[in-house]
């Protein structure tokens, strides 16, 4: 910003010129001041630490309203422990239940994971997005609180002991929430959003056994035209992580299609993605699960829980699409939406009254269990 000053004139009484260079001297302070403001302004939106008011429409909680809804982070509160940190059952002044997540000193994320959790989520509203309620951050604390999902994460029904396993039925429509919510993070936008960390884990299950999706600390926003993304480091949970993703590091959506695809194989097999207690061949469930297929030995990977209790054209439909999502080349994945449609296919084949030759997956041949 210029000033322009006044030219003093050649002829006029002292006064005059005075008060020439007074109004030139008080424009030039007020210029700089202008000046000191607008770069203040400027930097202390950049450098900000925490997200600005403008993009954030959760709630801000006190230290002291975090501590108040978890009886001060009350071991008895205690939910489970996470990357991020421990999270604790809550409950607001208004009675409304909720998660909250503390950072811990040991956290494996940190600052910009917690940053990148609110910016993201705060903008998105889905029926099979889990709710950030709001956060804290006072000192070093970092909290952040979500709505209350009373059935805990997928992975939970699986690998603890459980009174009642989860039906076929059930499983389906668990797969078919969870494909909807990262079909609406892969096209809520003109970019999209890569989650990044997709896992039976990262699949919490509310009250009604509906499923949403969470955890974003490490989320992306992808590349317009299906892109690969390069990022400086790959981040994700092994097990689930894209291979080629691992060689390259270069990700797009077909990232989270191939971790969607070792869900899939986890809820057919009812074992978690690696299992170090099983010997080497059987360690890595997706890879074993191919293996076996290779061998005419489909059938061993089937979960014991719903051994009879599933159509095998209903089972068929999930093993055929999860195939296609573990596909070695990021361009022979389909796209999730096309996952989504085939999950809701198969749950209409296990609704169907039309009977199946066999009603077992384990007990039929193999011949029967042929996939393209």
């Amino acid at each position: 910003m210029a000033f322009e000053l006044p030219s003093i004139p050649s002829h006029g009484s002292t006064s005059t010129v005075l008060f020439v260079i007074a109004v030139s001297i008080l424009l030039v302070l007020f210029g700089s001041l202008c000046y000191c403001l607008v770069a203040r302004r400027s930097k202390g939106t950049y450098h900000n630490d925490k997200p600005s008011n403008s993009s954030v429409t959760c709630r801000v909680f006190t230290f002291q309203e975090v501590q108040e809804a978890t009886n001060n982070f009350q071991e008895d509160f205690l939910l489970g422990i996470g990357g991020f940190g421990n999270v604790y059952k809550g409950k607001l002044e208004n009675g409304t239940k909720v998660a909250v997540k503390r950072a811990t000193p040991l956290s494996t994320q940190g600052l910009s994971e917690f940053q990148n959790e609110i910016q993201l989520l705060s903008k998105l509203q889905h029926p099979h997005i889990v709710s950030l309620v709001g956060y804290c951050h006072e000192g070093e604390e970092m909290i952040l609180v979500y709505e209350y999902m009373a059935n805990g994460p997928l992975s939970k029904w699986f690998y603890e002991q459980c009174e009642s396993p989860l039906s076929w039925k059930q499983r389906l429509e668990i797969c078919i929430g969870a494909a909807k919510g990262l079909h609406y993070l892969h096209t809520s936008s003109v970019e999209g959003i890569i989650h990044r960390d997709v896992k039976t884990a990262n699949i919490l299950l509310d009250e009604n056994f509906v499923a949403k999706v969470a955890d974003f600390g490490i989320s992306k926003k992808g590349s317009s035209l299906d892109e690969s993304l390069v990022v400086t480091s790959v981040k994700g949970t092994f097990g689930y992580i894209d291979p080629e993703y691992f060689r390259t590091s270069h990700l797009t959506e077909k990232s989270d299609v191939y971790s969607f695809g070792v869900v899939l194989i986890e809820v057919i097999s009812g074992r978690p993605a690696l299992d170090h207690g099983l010997p080497t061949e059987k360690i890595n469930v997706a890879t074993w699960a191919m293996n076996s297929e290779v061998k005419g030995q489909l059938h061993q990977i089937m979960d014991p829980n719903i051994v009879g209790k599933a159509r095998v054209s209903s089972l068929n439909k999930v093993w055929e699409v999860a195939k296609r999502c573990l596909a070695e080349n990021r361009i022979n994945r389909p796209p999730i939406g096309f996952v989504l449609c085939c999950l809701e296919d198969a749950l209409h084949l296990e609704l169907s009254n039309i009977a199946d030759e066999e009603n077992s997956f384990l007990n039929c041949e193999m011949s029967e269990v042929k996939v393209s």
